[in-house]
């Protein structure tokens, strides 16, 4: 314990006096110099986590600072007789909101809300200008600790972007809102412009009309009308003016071509991050070539330019002569940049943070004179200011003052030059689709004043436009449910972009992908219709007749648990119990109580009708001498799969003479039995149904049922080591459940791998095959890359008995070096 006094003391002693203790985190508290007996603590608003009682020359606190406490400096106390000793603990300010921002809505949109913080938020909700969807705004008033939900309703389908400001960050989230039944339509987005003085104003409205058609329409009015328009299908796009401009293009693959007049050609081609780009026209010829990390371009349009452009880490280096020789360099925080010829003129850029504060900083020298500028942004509680200045021999001194507060903007500046003094403001408002701006300055030419406006729609593109210029990715399907010829209204059908509900007259629509898709149908309960699929494409009628079904329940009478079905499918259903079945007729194998005796029946059960079947149990006659007591029978597996192989055990009682296994009314193996304990048997490939399994006995039988799931795997596939290294050999272990005749590993390019036959047996009957795959250089080339670390080997696993084959694919992950 010695040891731990000094660097205890220590502890204190740094971290003592206006220790920071961050909200939601623990500190400890080092108070030395104490004397021997009791301790008495004040260490409110923290929570003690362990506080020694007594002490002797040393005393250390364990405190934890709970999430809500404000920020400020707090003692914390002790006391032990007359003395009194307390140190200050900082607690500083922190600004954390935790948002829930769901990926797609339907209708309606849930926020939910967290101040994780210890300081009030005003957390303010909004859409963005350019959101096809446009929400009202909404602010929310957070303590902290405090959690609320913003709701908002009857959103119309479509992209939302919404903005989220706390007071000092502003966060933007895509939401995708779906409307009910279809997808969302495609939208235009539109914006309305207009000001004075002038007047003058401007329209655009552009998107996309459909899967591969798009539109961009632009509108301006001030001196003169002037309008451009752009169509676009497939790879083919027309673009229009008033100039008057007339443009085409053709867009295949990485390939693009435009031919406009006035005369100009372009050519691009994209592939694998590289860029070549070519234009020419009567006057200039122009050129670029652009990878990552690299760029070059170049033109001759009387005189000759170029501009070289490299990338390498965090450095950006420049080349280029533009009617004179220029260097660059860009680093982070900083930016310079020299024109050597035919004038010398130096320029630099540097940015970063200060204290925490955004700042920037620019300068300017060149024979005629120097500049000066800069600027810093100060964030405060609910509102972001900026301050810039700047000095120069030519523009004289200037100062301007900028920021936001929610939905407004404003900046306000005064300068200084030769020619006098200016003075200029600006106020901007947005909320939502609108926004305002004011605009004046005051100089030695006089004075202006502008004002200006605009609005910002979204239009849904009608969906009969878009399927007349090919649709979007789901495209509508329509058809009719019905049973027996009648049209079945309430059935839910499924598989398309979104479930679906038969109306009254059992017509549905439904959008499927371009390439179809299968469609569930789920009747309603009381119709006594059974489920149904079909394989459906967009633009073809869809047909759905559902196969009909009768319900059966069971009535009992006398001590009894209830009674196998057997026809066309089997199950077993317990007294006062009912199933839905296919129509048919059905054995009814009851399953009495001990003691009692029940009476096999049969029943037929007529499509679309509900049949009570009524089994009746009987106490055993005491003058007639029991039966010898049958067997208990284990059934392993307890569900198999067609070609898996079965085996029965039975132990006390009676030993049985006869197996016999059906299927439905047929009967698939008759064995006879001579002493045996134990029985195997393999599932026949084409079953379907469950299999009756009967043992009986003199004087006795018994039944038991085995399902049969054609799901149900048959192989199971070990490797090992399931992730490995190049050139290490893996043992592949393949485990069949039925009685396989060989096994193999088919590799990447068509080798294979054998693999031997163990010795052993597994207990269900199957055959172990092994075998070594080694990963040689050649085998890995077929490898696909994963990630950055691993390769993804795809193998397919075989077994086979006779002509049945059975197949596993899987993927053997490998180290990359």
């Amino acid at each position: 314990m010695r040891f731990l006094l000094p660097l205890l003391l220590a502890l204190g002693l740094a971290l003592g006096e206006g220790l920071p203790a961050e909200p939601g985190k623990a500190l400890t508290l080092v108070f030395p110099g104490l004397g021997e007996g009791p301790l008495s603590w004040q260490v409110e608003p923290f929570r003690p986590l362990l506080l020694p009682e007594e002490a002797e020359g040393l005393a250390a606190a364990v405190l934890e600072v709970p999430l809500e406490v404000p920020p400020g400096v707090y003692p914390v106390c002790l006391r032990q007789g007359e003395v009194e000793r307390c140190r200050e603990v900082r607690v500083p300010e922190v600004r954390r909101l935790l948002a829930e921002v769901p990926a797609k809505a339907l209708g309606s949109l849930a926020v939910a809300l967290e101040n994780r913080g210890n300081v009030p938020l005003r957390v303010r909700l909004a859409s963005a200008r350019e959101s096809a969807v446009s929400l009202p705004p909404q602010e929310v008033a957070l303590a902290p600790g405090e959690k609320q939900v913003a709701f908002f309703s009857g959103l119309e389908p479509g992209e939302l972007l919404l903005l989220l400001w706390d007071g000092r960050e502003e966060r933007r989230y895509l939401v995708r809102v779906e409307g009910e039944g279809g997808p969302p339509p495609y939208r235009l987005a539109g914006l309305l412009e207009g000001g004075l003085p002038g007047p003058w104003g401007a329209f655009s409205l552009q998107g996309a009309l459909a899967r591969e058609a798009s539109l961009a329409l632009w509108v301006e009015a001030e001196r003169a009308l002037s309008a451009r328009v752009g169509l676009a299908l497939g790879p083919y796009a027309l673009e229009a003016s008033t100039l008057p401009a007339l443009a085409l293009r053709y867009r295949e693959g990485p390939f693009s071509l435009r031919l406009a007049y006035p005369w100009a050609l372009e050519g691009e081609w994209r592939q694998g991050g590289e860029v070549v780009r070519l234009e020419a026209s009567p006057g200039a010829l122009q050129g670029a070539y652009a990878r990552p990390g690299l760029s070059l371009q170049g033109a001759f349009a009387g005189s000759p330019s170029f501009r070289l452009e490299y990338l390498e880490g965090d450095a950006l280096y420049r080349l280029a002569w533009e009617g004179g020789l220029a260097l660059g360099a860009g680093l982070p925080g900083l930016s310079l940049e020299a024109f050597l010829y035919p004038e010398w003129r130096l320029r630099a850029l540097a940015y970063g943070y200060l204290e925490g504060l955004p700042y920037h900083a620019e300068t300017l020298l060149s024979p005629s004179g120097f500049g000066l500028s800069g600027g810093v942004a100060l964030p405060l509680e609910g509102l972001t200011l900026g301050l810039r200045a700047g000095l120069g021999t030519a523009s004289g001194l200037g100062l301007s003052l900028g920021g936001g507060a929610g939905d407004f903007d404003f900046q306000v500046g005064a300068g200084l030059s030769p020619a006098g003094a200016s003075l200029e403001g600006r106020l901007a408002y947005g909320e939502g689709p609108w926004s305002l701006r004011l605009a004046g300055a005051l100089g030695p030419a006089g004075g202006r004043f502008e004002v200006s406006g605009a609005y910002a729609l979204s239009l849904p593109v009608p969906e009969e436009v878009s399927l007349a210029l090919g649709g979007g990715e789901w495209l509508p399907a329509e058809g009719l449910v019905e049973v027996l010829g009648r049209p079945l209204p309430g059935a839910r059908v499924t598989g398309g972009y979104r479930p679906t509900v038969s109306d009254g007259e059992g017509r549905f629509r439904l959008y499927l992908p371009r390439g179809g898709a299968r469609v569930q149908v789920q009747p309603p309960q009381e119709s006594l219709a059974l489920p149904g699929e079909a394989l459906a494409r967009p633009g073809e009628p869809l047909h759905l007749s559902l196969p009909p079904g009768a319900l059966l329940a069971l009535a009992c009478e006398g001590e009894g648990r209830g009674a196998h079905v057997l026809g066309g499918v089997g199950t077993f259903l317990p007294c006062g119990g009912q199933a839905l079945l296919p129509p048919g007729r059905y054995r009814l194998l009851p399953e009495a109580a001990p003691g009692f005796l029940g009476e096999e029946g049969e029943v037929e059960l007529p499509p679309l009708e509900r049949v009570e079947a009524r089994v009746r149990f009987a106490p055993r006659p005491l003058e007639v001498p029991e039966a010898p007591l049958a067997p208990e029978v284990a059934v392993e597996p307890q569900v198999a799969a067609p070609g898996e192989v079965v085996r029965l055990r039975w132990q006390g009682g009676a030993s049985p003479s006869l197996l016999e296994v059906y299927e439905g009314e047929a009967l698939l193996l008759r064995k006879a039995l001579r002493g045996e304990e134990a029985l195997a048997f393999q599932v026949p490939w084409e079953a379907e149904g469950p299999l009756r399994l009967r043992l009986s006995g003199e004087g006795w039988q018994k039944e038991a049922l085995l399902p049969v799931d054609g799901k149900r795997p048959l192989l199971e596939v070990r490797l090992d080591p399931p992730r490995a290294l190049p050139g290490q050999g893996v043992l592949v272990g393949v485990r069949a459940r039925f009685p396989a005749e060989g096994a193999e590993v088919v590799l990447p390019g068509g080798g294979r791998l054998p693999l031997a036959r163990a010795e052993e047996l597994g207990e269900d009957g199957g055959v172990l095959f092994q075998g070594t795959l080694v990963l040689s250089p050649e085998l890995l080339a077929e490898a696909a890359a994963v990630n950055e670390r691993w390769w993804g080997l795809s193998l397919l696993v075989s077994a086979w008995q006779g002509d049945r084959r059975v197949q596993v694919q899987l993927r053997l992950l490998v180290s990359r070096p």
